[in-house]
């Protein structure tokens, strides 16, 4: 293996580590409200997409309950994302070791005289 493409091969492996130790999730959060008089029950989602460190997402995925039982969060993987990322890297990498190492390798043409 020549020292060009193990260059590459470091650079983009550790930005595919980096995907991987903080992946793209989607977070949805459902909150029920009712007022005293009322028989009405008020529903309220939100959501939200981030990165999250990948010990702190394996923790909470999923459906998390509050103590109360009125507020709802699910926190799953942004698959798309995940996905998109990783071919981003693929692309930018063969890219960079056909352009950089070809473009090193090619031998110098010699200088004709005159």
């Amino acid at each position: 293996m020549t020292p060009c493409r193990k260059r590459v091969l470091r650079v983009f492996g550790l930005i595919a580590l980096l995907v991987v130790l903080f992946p793209p999730y989607q977070e949805t959060r459902i909150s029920r409200t009712q007022s005293r008089g009322s028989v009405l029950v008020r529903k309220v989602t939100t959501g939200g997409r981030g990165l999250m460190f990948l010990p702190r997402f394996l923790k909470i995925r999923g459906v998390t309950l509050s103590s109360r039982g009125r507020e709802e969060r699910r926190v799953t993987l942004d698959g798309r994302f995940f996905l998109g990322e990783f071919g981003v890297i693929a692309v930018l990498g063969l890219f960079d070791y056909f352009v950089l190492c070809s473009w090193r390798r090619r031998p110098k043409k010699p200088l004709s005289p005159g």
